[in-house]
């Protein structure tokens, strides 16, 4: 295995992209760390690759890694049965911008990424839409679909901002920081997502959105 470009065991840039300024997480399914699994194996650790703020299953069950789903690259799929994944480690106020890369399996109501102990909804779908709530809601006005996105939130107070793709929608006041993530239901876990998440980044700033947008489009062939 090769050094990491940001100090974590493996090949960073994986499928041409690396992410843009100094993300302070970087969730990927296609990291050496989980290369070596099987289709359908169990994920108990989903590795960050840039400190050590790595995702722990939790729940009864465990999230699954799949090979081959979205432009020949693998996915951590949440089939909807009571299980979740947790990172209490990252705790911050605002600014915050969250990438992130997934496609739903079913189109209704789901909680796709979850502040882990306030349980502000930071990515959900409700009302046909998908949306976000961090203290103010955010409605994104892009139809629900089972399409793999690119999911981009940027926090900064009342300017809040959501990208899917290319779309941008300016949200609602937002207050207050963000207190540990719980991906694919919340802390108390309400309804549990059907999803495949392929990537994940997280950062302690305001980050300008358009290069890791046009980055992970084009890796997960995204049109």
């Amino acid at each position: 295995m090769a050094s990491g470009l940001f100090g974590r065991t493996g090949v960073v840039g994986d499928g041409g992209f690396t992410p843009s300024g100094s993300p302070a997480a970087w969730w990927k399914a296609d990291c050496d760390e989980l290369s070596a699994l099987d289709h359908s194996d169990p994920i108990e650790t989903f590795p960050d690759q840039v400190n050590n703020n790595d995702l722990i299953a939790t729940g009864a069950a465990r999230p699954l890694y799949k090979t081959n789903i979205q432009n020949g690259l693998p996915a951590v799929q949440s089939d909807g049965i009571a299980m979740y994944m947790t990172c209490d480690t990252i705790v911050t106020s605002q600014p915050n911008t969250i990438f992130l890369v997934a496609g739903l399996l079913t189109t209704h109501a789901n909680e796709m990424l979850y502040d882990g102990i306030i349980t502000r909804q930071l990515y959900y779908t409700a009302g046909g839409t998908f949306a976000s709530y961090a203290g103010g809601v955010f409605d994104s006005l892009v139809a629900v679909d089972t399409d793999p996105h690119v999911h981009v939130n940027l926090y900064k107070g009342a300017a809040s901002e959501i990208w899917i793709d290319d779309t941008q929608v300016i949200g609602d006041a937002s207050t207050g920081g963000i207190d540990g993530l719980s991906l694919f239901a919340r802390v108390t876990p309400g309804q549990f997502i059907t999803m495949n998440l392929f990537e994940m980044i997280f950062y302690y700033a305001e980050e300008d959105p358009a290069y890791n947008i046009a980055g992970l489009k084009a890796k997960y062939a995204i049109y």
